[in-house]
């Protein structure tokens, strides 16, 4: 086991991970919500853009990939999901 040092921003580090962690994986669980936007036409009708499938799927790798990082901020260290 990795002994870890404790200080004074040592809790704050660790609130700041799970909530990396938190919004990575809402934007893998829903990144097609997450990702549209509603833009405003010079008529003024609304219309939405979303993304591709390629650009939805690229989104969810690359959120998985953040939300690992956030969750071994949050556990307290690089190796600290391989002891899981």
């Amino acid at each position: 086991m990795i002994p870890l040092q404790f200080g004074p921003g040592f809790g704050l580090f660790r609130l700041f991970g799970l909530l990396f962690a938190v919004v990575a994986f809402a934007m893998a669980w829903k990144p097609r919500e997450l990702s549209a936007r509603r833009i405003r036409s010079p008529d003024g009708s609304l219309a939405t853009i979303e993304p591709t499938d390629a650009q939805v799927t690229l989104l969810r790798v690359v959120a998985v990939v953040f939300g690992l990082v956030g969750l071994a901020m949050a556990l307290g260290g690089p190796f600290a999901l391989l002891r899981i």
